[in-house]
């Protein structure tokens, strides 16, 4: 039953995902260029679809398995709340040197440049989007997962939701073995994370952190960017980022963690 659970609640997910897509493809967004998810009606539906989402998985945690939604680990203690800070750091400074490694390489121009007038209203809802999406997708591929699957045990929990959540970017995204690379890195990562700390709200820092780094510094969604870059980052930049990112992070979390996966409901 708990296999059936979690096919159910990413069946949610992607019916959701796909008629949002389909509402916004007939009022002439292609959601698989990045660029024009910054628009505000994407933002928007984008928000209101995962809000339906998370709504559904946490009625799926107390009705189909009685759990309270403590279970998906709402607690933060003061190293998990450290540790998101300075992993949260870590992203912009990380992705702001990656940038001036290839200006040094002469593989990139980058310039940086103030944000367009009136981009307050943007920023916010932007915001507000992101980390709707953040809270969204880590409580249920991690958070979710997890609670249906722990039993396996926690390599299993987090092989299955990396390849889960790699999967789901399929159907709105352009694929490319970069950005499978890059996708397969973000979730085993974030994973890592979870099972790690026992704390949902770390993963979905560090998840908001990242995208909001893609946004302001990598300039992924168009105008709303703090640098200029002579061209845009490919897709095997960016993964040749995530990799070294994640080796950083990774680094940071063994340090304070050790190598357990045992969230602190296990035991």
């Amino acid at each position: 039953m708990s296999w059936i659970r979690v096919l159910t609640a990413v069946a949610v997910y992607l019916v959701i995902a796909l008629s949002a897509s389909a509402v916004l493809s007939r009022r002439g967004s292609n959601l698989t260029e990045m660029e024009g998810r910054g628009a505000t009606a994407v933002l928007i539906v984008g928000t209101l679809a995962n809000l339906v989402v998370l709504a559904a998985v946490l009625i799926m945690v107390v009705l189909a398995d009685h759990q309270r939604l403590e279970a998906l680990g709402l607690d933060l203690d003061r190293r998990d709340a450290l540790l998101a800070g300075v992993m949260g750091a870590l992203t912009v400074t990380s992705a702001a040197a990656f940038l001036a490694v290839l200006r040094g390489i002469h593989l990139l121009d980058v310039k940086p440049k103030a944000l367009p007038p009136g981009s307050t209203g943007r920023l916010l809802t932007m915001a507000t989007a992101l980390l709707v999406v953040s809270l969204q997708e880590e409580v249920l591929y991690r958070g979710y997962i997890t609670l249906n699957l722990i039993d396996h045990g926690p390599v299993v929990v987090l092989l299955i939701s990396t390849v889960v959540f790699t999967a789901i970017h399929f159907p709105t995204n352009r694929v490319s073995l970069a950005q499978i690379a890059g996708w397969l890195l973000g979730g085993f990562l974030l994973g890592w994370v979870y099972l790690a700390t026992g704390s949902i709200w770390v993963p979905v820092w560090l998840h908001f952190a990242i995208d909001a780094t893609n946004v302001l510094v990598f300039g992924v969604a168009g105008e709303l960017a703090v640098f200029d870059l002579s061209r845009p980052l490919s897709d095997m930049d960016r993964t040749v980022y995530r990799a070294g990112y994640a080796v950083l992070i990774g680094a940071v979390l063994v340090g304070v963690y050790g190598l357990r996966l045992a969230p602190r409901w296990t035991g």
